[in-house]
């Protein structure tokens, strides 16, 4: 019963919505012309005057009744601006696809291109798709895979246009927002690489550190990770000189510090209320030598200033450098015994 009740609204509220039709257009628009240069005339005054959807009107009509009409290409184009105007973004990059797939010579080509971009843009800011991709019913799913699909495609036909590099930032930051953060950082390096002076390449920078530390924050402290985040941090600082979004990337990599020496803190502090000194001292040092610039290394100071702490680090200390010459006497007696060893089989044979 509870489903039917769900069921029942959502299938009236998609009938509303079925009933409507998808351009809403006046009386003059139902005229029927012989030709095409008819339609076309009608559809370009209407675009003048920004009644998009009678400019919708008019080249439907004419790309279904007059296919083979030289018109019929730039038709096209026209209907995917038309469509862009009003929002209706699916149709418009249909339009925009049939126009570059049906004219040998698209004489909007970076245009038709920088409009896929745009359209790229809106899904990706959250603008909804159609149900099912039917005109007629509501706009309910997110368009974040046709965002990437239609950077793709401006990256792939424009690989060296400026264009491409936006395309891969918005890509890049794209992935970032869905958790695909391996393909996140590939494409953002590959910005870097292919566009190595544009305004965007800082920028992507930042991005590289911004997803290894939200990585950090969502999946696992990798230390590995923070090593990748330093060497792109070095790289930064040597491309760019003096970049002021340079202090970013340091603040990314500060918060990965602060995710691993956490983890440190919290099992030195185990062992402190466990009452196992020496072993917590071991853990509070490692925050000092290895994240200094980290809260809990001021933490751990505090605690490794304390006069039992100071005891048992010197403890540990001693214990290190027994371990350190009882391992350095060892490698001198195998060194020892391979060269008797050498000795013994370079001695001359014998025989009687």
């Amino acid at each position: 019963m509870v489903k039917r009740r769900i069921f029942l609204p959502l299938m009236l509220m998609l009938a509303c919505f079925a009933s409507t039709g998808v351009y809403a257009v006046s009386v003059e628009a139902n005229v029927e012309y012989e030709n095409a240069s008819d339609y076309y005339r009608r559809m370009v005054t209407s675009m003048q005057e920004k009644h998009w959807r009678e400019a919708c009107f008019y080249g439907e009509e004419l790309v279904a009744r007059f296919p083979d009409s030289p018109l019929s290409f730039e038709t096209y184009f026209t209907l995917g601006e038309a469509s862009f105007n009003l929002a209706s973004y699916e149709k418009a990059n249909e339009f925009f696809t049939s126009y570059l797939k049906n004219d040998p010579s698209p004489k909007y080509f970076q245009k038709t291109l920088a409009y896929k971009f745009s359209i790229a843009e809106a899904f990706d800011k959250g603008h909804k798709k159609h149900l099912f991709g039917v005109q007629k019913l509501p706009k309910l799913l997110k368009g974040y895979e046709d965002a990437i699909a239609l950077y793709d495609e401006v990256i792939t036909t424009l690989p060296r246009d400026p264009l491409a590099a936006r395309s891969l930032y918005q890509k890049g930051m794209l992935l970032l927002k869905q958790e695909e953060y391996t393909k996140s950082i590939d494409t953002l390096q590959t910005l870097i690489r292919r566009f190595p002076r544009h305004a965007l390449t800082p920028q992507a920078y930042v991005g590289v550190c911004q997803v290894y530390a939200t990585h950090y924050e969502n999946v696992f402290a990798d230390p590995d990770y923070l090593d990748l985040a330093e060497i792109n941090l070095r790289k930064f600082k040597f491309d760019f000189p003096g970049e002021s979004r340079v202090q970013e990337c340091e603040s990314f990599i500060l918060s990965m510090k602060e995710y691993l020496a956490a983890d440190l803190y919290e099992i030195g502090d185990f062992y402190r209320r466990t009452k196992k000194t020496k072993a917590a001292a071991i853990y509070f040092s490692k925050i000092l030598k290895k994240y200094p610039e980290t809260s809990f290394a001021t933490k751990a100071k505090r605690f490794l200033a304390k006069k039992e702490f100071q005891s048992a680090l010197e403890e540990v200390k001693y214990e290190q450098e027994e371990e350190k010459q009882a391992l350095e006497k060892k490698t001198l007696e195998q060194r020892d015994d391979s060269l008797l060893v050498e000795q013994y089989e370079e001695m001359p044979v014998i025989e009687n």
